[in-house]
């Protein structure tokens, strides 16, 4: 490969030529610059002088005002013998008729049969080639006095040839210029003679005819048929004396205008159609124009000329040849085509490097000088080719021209590549130099990327640390208000518990957004799938918002399928996040109309005995809200994006519907929204589960909140907490319920009293289970719990790790060194009891007997008044006055109750029970439990 690019640039020059001279010659013998060399050409003749007129020809043509005048068109066959007739009587050398008259046309058909017998110097035309043939006239043809009319047209639709002569079913026959021509030099002694017959070269007078082959001016073999030479035009305008049929049945012709001439008798009329474009085209109809504004009574110019004149010319050429010598035009054969290309190659090619070499290297000589050289070349060519057409030469000018222009631009960006190699060397020094200061600059760049990732890092680490220092306050916040709410002796305080209960669970789920989007990009977010009873579980997410919409005065309608399972498999926890979300926020941005929740069955999958059964379900959020344009909808699932009309109904951190898209995506769905501005927006999804058979379904968890203490022995437990806060919280909640608990501050402490238990062996001193905070002050939690696992010291005590850093790996990380189980602060009391429960296997002593009995008249309530029975707006009204706390209003509604339905008294009577006794949560248990079983 070296040697190859070493040949090249040592013989770039040569190559250029090669190059350049082999793609245009290829490109010319396809025919791809036919179009090109049609339009010089046709630039060419226009630009010849003027010839003097042909006085050998006389044109007679059908106009518009001789159809108006003589019945229509086509003429009559008795019109057409008195035209013949007058013009013979004159005398001419031959009449060419080019009207095809293959069918009488009544009247005077056999008057005008009986004169074309009678004129011996008539030539009638058909049409033979092509589709469309025309006979010729049957009279003329058993005389041998017909001839071709057709003229070929190139691809562009152009006349530039005329037909010589051409096969015909077998016969060869002359072109209608060629016979008359012919017929008129006979008359004169002039013959045909065959000078080469095998290169079909012929000698007329002082003319010799060569065919065009198909190699010569962008022509192929395909586009030609018989014999056919080039169409020397004379000019554009009417270089031959022109009269109209009217003119010569009228007697208004001059008899010198007929007397040994050859009379064409053909059709002007623009009515007839019989028109092409030539050469002149353009240069005719500005001709045509002039005279049209010299006379208000010429018509309309056209840009094209008849049938009957361009075999005028086609005749012209051939006298005006074989008489005196007129050139005809010819062309150079394809080789000497490949010849030129190559000529202008190499004047482009060389031309360019020596003038360049002349002069040292500016950036202006690199574009100046191969412009004049390609422009100063293509006036060369111009000017060559069109002498050498007034010689009867036609010689190739777009692919010369393209030659020169390509080998100029590319021998130009040649030198150009010479000389930047030649400057390489001096450039040495400064590129050693170049190159040390990129590698300090990437330096920079790596130390900046790094100190981006770890200002990443960092951030990363501030949420982390942010989670743990709200979580600690937080805690003994939660902590505090479950104790208070837990205590039988504060029932006027519970109302204002429940307030700082709701605001620390706030600000918990803020934190808890911003640290689940965090898990999830960071990809250590997991699901927790457990059993859901599925209704119940809908109904009492959709329940929390009634209120909210009642409030705003819209509705909320809650719609699932009668299908539904009744147990499916799900992570309760993120679902419900998901739908308190959506409907958080269809309430929050709806102000008229309604919100629904609708929950439909789409399919059952059924399965064999070896697998779970699953449903599909999906889930449609609706609103009649303010809606979204296109470009909200492009961002809506992006954190911290949020509508900007929505911005000014509510505040938020943007993060919720990123969360909700995010879960959904983990539950192995996509979230999908509908929206149009001011008409409200539809969130949805598709999720599928397995469903669980009632009968084989796992226990749920008890209401931990009715357990009043341990059963048997209550166990005593270590807590190791640097906090105080947190060790009280853990002794408050716990010590109620019989545990006894023993607390160290420190690692160091916590190792001691276990020490000491292990001498002692006090069973009911010595503690059963460890709950452990991973941060201490003083060592790691988990260090701790390894040392504690280590052989030395045979710890087999359960060790339930508690930590705030919820962000990070701690949970993996203690479990792996030992811990038993992990809890995450803030806890609820409920994790803690069923941590204990699990690992310790204890056994709770539940509600007293006096709460049995409760239990029991509900059920006995229930039985009387069925779930069945009791309207469901009923239902929402009474649990909305429960979770308000308004009791007054309850009572009052349940007397109404009593009235209105007496067969419901049981039902209501226990309301107001309830109700004066003031157990605001035994309401709304007891509605409730009414609602989930409809």
């Amino acid at each position: 490969m070296m040697g190859i690019s070493h040949w090249l640039k040592r013989f770039q020059r040569e190559v250029i030529v090669a190059v350049v001279t082999g793609t245009v010659a290829l490109a010319s013998a396809w025919g791809a610059l036919e179009l090109l060399e049609w339009v010089a050409l046709d630039t060419l003749l226009v630009l010849r002088p003027a010839e003097p007129s042909d006085q050998r020809i006389l044109l007679v043509t059908v106009e518009e005002t001789d159809i108006g005048n003589l019945g229509g068109w086509p003429l009559s066959d008795a019109i057409l013998a008195d035209l013949l007739e007058t013009l013979a009587a004159e005398s001419p050398r031959v009449i060419g008729l080019d009207l095809y008259r293959d069918l009488p046309q009544e009247p005077g058909h056999d008057r005008l049969q009986a004169v074309m017998a009678e004129l011996p110097n008539l030539i009638g035309v058909e049409r033979g080639l092509g589709s469309g043939r025309v006979p010729p006239p049957p009279i003329l043809a058993e005389r041998d006095r017909v001839a071709l009319a057709d003229v070929p047209q190139d691809r562009d639709g152009t006349i530039r040839r005329m037909i010589i002569s051409a096969p015909v079913e077998g016969e060869i026959k002359l072109g209608f210029a060629t016979q008359v021509s012919l017929f008129y030099l006979e008359q004169l002694g002039v013959t045909l003679e065959a000078r080469d017959p095998q290169q079909h070269r012929y000698q007329l007078g002082q003319a010799q005819f060569v065919p065009l082959t198909g190699v010569e001016g962008g022509y192929s073999p395909r586009d030609l048929g018989g014999y056919q030479v080039f169409l020397n035009y004379r000019h554009p305008a009417h270089h031959f004396d022109q009269v109209s049929i009217s003119e010569v049945l009228e007697g208004r012709v001059s008899p010198e205008l007929i007397r040994d001439r050859a009379v064409l008798i053909g059709s002007n009329a623009e009515s007839i159609n019989d028109f092409f474009l030539t050469p002149y085209s353009q240069a005719l109809y500005q001709y045509r124009l002039n005279s049209t504004e010299s006379s208000s009574n010429v018509a309309i110019p056209n840009h094209q000329m008849s049938g009957v004149e361009i075999h005028a010319h086609g005749v012209s050429q051939i006298l005006s040849s074989a008489l005196e010598g007129r050139p005809l035009i010819r062309f150079w054969h394809q080789k000497g085509e490949w010849g030129w290309i190559l000529l202008w190659t190499m004047v482009g090619t060389y031309g360019t490097w020596v003038g360049l070499a002349q002069q040292a290297f500016k950036e202006q000589s690199a574009w100046l000088y191969p412009l004049v050289l390609m422009t100063s070349g293509t006036v060369a060519i111009g000017a060559i080719a069109y002498v050498s057409l007034l010689g009867g030469w036609l010689i190739p000018t777009v692919s010369p021209l393209i030659a020169l222009v390509l080998s100029t631009a590319l021998s130009s960006h040649a030198y150009q590549e010479q000389q930047l190699r030649a400057f390489t060397q001096r450039l040495q020094a400064y590129s050693t130099d170049l190159e040390e200061q990129v590698r300090q600059r990437t330096q920079e760049l790596e130390a900046a990327r790094q100190a981006a990732d770890s200002a990443n890092l960092a951030k990363s680490e501030f949420l982390a640390n942010m989670s743990h220092e709200l979580r600690t306050p937080l805690n003994g916040i939660l902590g505090y208000a479950q104790i208070l709410q837990q205590a039988k002796d504060l029932n006027s305080q519970r109302r204002g518990v429940g307030v700082i209960y709701q605001c620390g669970t706030y600000l918990l789920e803020l934190i808890n957004d911003i640290l689940d989007l965090s898990k999830i990009e960071a990809r250590k977010l997991e699901l927790n799938p457990k059993s859901i009873p599925l209704k119940p579980f809908l109904l009492q997410a959709a329940q929390m918002f009634k209120p909210a919409a009642e409030k705003k005065g819209i509705s909320f309608y809650c719609e699932l399928d009668p299908q539904l399972p009744k147990l499916v498999v799900a992570d309760d926890k993120r679902l419900r996040q998901v739908l308190v979300n959506l409907m958080s926020n269809a309430v929050k941005f709806t102000n008229k109309g309604s919100v629904s929740l609708q929950v439909e069955t789409l399919s059952y999958f059924d399965s064999d005995s070896d697998s779970t059964p699953e449903v599909r379900l999906k889930f449609s959020i609706t609103d009649t809200g303010i809606g979204m344009t296109e470009a909200n909808l492009r961002k809506v699932f992006l954190p911290f994006e949020q509508v900007k009309e929505a911005q000014k109904l509510a505040e938020g951190t943007g993060l919720g519907l990123a969360i909700c898209g995010q879960l959904i995506r983990l539950m192995g769905s996509t979230l999908h929204v509908e929206s149009q501005p001011g008409q409200g927006s539809c969130f949805h999804f598709e999720l599928t589960l397995p469903i669980l058979d009632t009968a084989n379904a796992p226990i749920l968890s008890r209401d931990y909140s009715k357990i009043t203490g341990v059963s048997g022995v209550a166990p005593c437990l270590l807590l190791v907490d640097s906090s105080a806060d947190s060790r009280s919280i853990l002794a408050a909640l716990l010590s109620p319920l019989g545990f006894k608990i023993l607390e160290a501050a420190t690692a160091k402490e916590a190792l001691e009293s276990l020490g000491k238990m292990t001498l002692e062996e006090d069973g009911e001193t010595s503690a059963k289970a460890i709950i452990l905070e991973l941060n201490l002050e003083d060592a790691d939690g988990i260090a701790v719990i390894k040392a504690l696992r280590e052989p030395e010291r045979d710890c087999q005590l359960p060790i339930i790790a508690v930590s705030s850093h919820v962000f990070s790996d701690a949970k993996e990380r203690s479990l792996e060194a030992g811990a038993t189980a992990f809890l995450t602060k803030p806890f609820h009391r409920n994790d803690v009891l069923l941590a204990l429960e699990r690992h310790l296997e204890l056994r709770w002593v539940m509600q007293d007997e006096s709460t049995a009995d409760a239990s029991n008249d509900v059920q006995s309530i229930e039985e009387v008044c069925p779930p069945e029975i009791i309207p469901e707006s009923l239902l929402e009204e009474l649990l909305h006055l429960a979770r308000k706390g308004n009791l007054k209003d309850l009572k009052r509604r349940a007397e109404e109750l009593q009235e209105e339905h007496p067969h419901l008294r049981p039902f209501a009577n226990h309301i107001q029970h309830l109700a004066r006794q003031y157990q605001e949560r035994a309401l709304c248990e007891f509605l409730m439990n009414y609602q989930a079983q409809q």
